[in-house]
């Protein structure tokens, strides 16, 4: 099987990170996706390149998640 983070997203499948509000699911959802962008490891695993990826938010709205995204300095696609 091939990781896009050793031992936490497997390529290929669908990956679900679940857990109470307020937790830190977003944040560490793009936090994840910026070191993958990068090419530098997360959480100290290994990442695969990410040359494209979605982010789709359904619990903020647009304005949270582009405050969101300009934390990781990642770009957000009008909606």
């Amino acid at each position: 099987m091939e990781h896009l983070v050793e031992g936490l997203l497997t390529k290929g499948f669908i990956n679900s990170i679940v857990g109470a509000s307020g937790a830190g699911k977003s944040k560490w959802t793009t936090q994840q996706i910026q070191a993958m962008y990068e090419r530098r490891p997360f959480l100290g695993r290994p990442t695969q390149p990410l040359p494209k990826t979605h982010y789709i938010s359904l619990d903020r709205s647009k304005k949270e998640a582009d405050i969101l995204m300009a934390h990781t300095n990642l770009t957000s696609i009008p909606a």
